[in-house]
């Protein structure tokens, strides 16, 4: 049996399939088309090299909950932060632990590096990925599987235009951080995973996949 549900805005048009007691909420046409227009945005940057677009894409991502109308699910208290820092310091540390043991060795970030992975991909991308995406898709293990394949998608033109390999990769870190927002309904533990991943993968020196 369908549901066919509206709030306000003609974006916000949803169908909800309900067959016993669950509920599988589908992205609305207003966030796909958000997604598809971010996708050209991306394309554009790496086949034209339009780097007026750097900020542009992440502000878009960081205003999708104001024009979706969707609850941002963030708490930054110490206790959370430190049980981030833990969870992803267990997926992390014995990639950390590989590097090592097989001759690699690792470079501190400069600052301003380290500034972007954080403010320009790690919080903008979650907040629209797992905040609204995944969170407007119900919040499940379907939903953490299409937003990871959106996250996939919307990274794929790096390597379609640039060759890096490492952009078709990211759906497997992007399902833990789908993974830790459907246990946590919080952001803080999806970005601090993201930004350690990040951090971790630029901290190796040498050429990239």
């Amino acid at each position: 049996m369908q549901r066919l549900s509206v709030s306000g805005w003609s974006g916000q048009i949803r169908t909800e399939m309900v067959s016993g007691g669950g509920v599988s909420v589908r992205p609305t046409p207003g966030i796909i088309a958000f997604y598809l227009f971010l996708l050209i945005l991306v394309f554009f940057f790496y086949l034209f090299d339009l780097q007026g677009l750097t900020l542009s894409i992440p502000v878009l991502m960081i205003m999708s909950p104001l024009i979706f109308r969707t609850e941002i699910r963030l708490s930054a208290g110490l206790r959370s932060l430190g049980e981030a820092l833990l969870l992803s310091s267990t997926v992390l540390l014995p990639l950390v632990f590989f590097v090592l043991v097989s001759g690699g060795r690792f470079i501190l970030p400069p600052l301003r590096a380290v500034s972007f992975h954080l403010l320009i991909a790690s919080i903008p991308e979650e907040v629209f990925f797992r905040g609204v995406l995944q969170e407007k898709s119900g919040n499940t293990g379907k939903a953490v599987f299409l937003s990871s394949i959106a996250f996939t998608g919307l990274h794929s033109p790096r390597y379609l235009i640039g060759g890096d390999l490492s952009a078709i990769l990211t759906f497997f870190p992007s399902l833990i951080m789908g993974w830790l927002y459907m246990k946590k309904r919080n952001l803080l533990y999806p970005i601090t995973f993201h930004f350690l991943s990040n951090l971790f993968f630029i901290s190796i020196p040498g050429p990239r996949l």
